[in-house]
């Protein structure tokens, strides 16, 4: 998503939001495509001098524009060792029942 694309959608409130949290630190770390109409998206935010890790869906409206949901998780740097290692052992936990 580039900035010129995220300034031709100043459209609604929540465009905005993340046109400011681009220009202010936004950076995209990953995506995964849940589905045709769908992504995961791993972003590093500044919210409010802040830095959180942001997993969010977002779905692809219109002409392929993306759009935040209330789906998602924002995290503080510091839980994302523990996040990391309750998914490693989900993961384990998974491979042991199959």
């Amino acid at each position: 998503m580039s900035l010129d694309a995220v300034n031709q959608r100043k459209g609604s409130e929540q465009k905005y939001r993340k046109q400011e949290l681009i220009e202010g630190g936004f950076v995209l770390i990953g995506k995964i495509i849940k589905s045709s109409k769908q992504r995961l998206m791993v972003t590093v935010e500044d919210r409010k001098g802040s830095k959180i890790i942001d997993l969010r869906t977002y779905n692809i409206i219109n002409d392929g524009e993306l759009m935040p949901t209330p789906d998602g998780i924002s995290l503080v740097p510091e839980s994302i060792d523990s996040v990391v290692n309750f998914l490693r052992e989900a993961q384990r936990k998974i491979s042991e029942s199959s």
